[in-house]
């Protein structure tokens, strides 16, 4: 199945396994889940969140510190 990525105002089709998750589509692309938030639409969604083929997923990157 192909879903599409959107990071830093840029989107990428990506091609997984059916029955996915976002976790997947993190190690696929290399990202850090402890990195970024993703959202489906406008909201926020898990790492453990079932992916569906055509879903468009934004990976917000997280930043700290003090």
């Amino acid at each position: 199945m192909r879903v599409h990525a959107i990071r830093q105002g840029k989107q990428e089709a990506v091609d997984l396994p059916k029955g996915s998750t976002v976790k997947d589509l993190l190690g696929k692309l290399g990202v850090n889940p402890e990195t970024v938030l993703t959202a489906r639409g406008e909201r926020i969604i898990l790492e453990t969140a079932p992916l569906q083929a055509g879903d468009r997923i934004e990976l917000i990157r997280v930043i700290s510190g003090g």
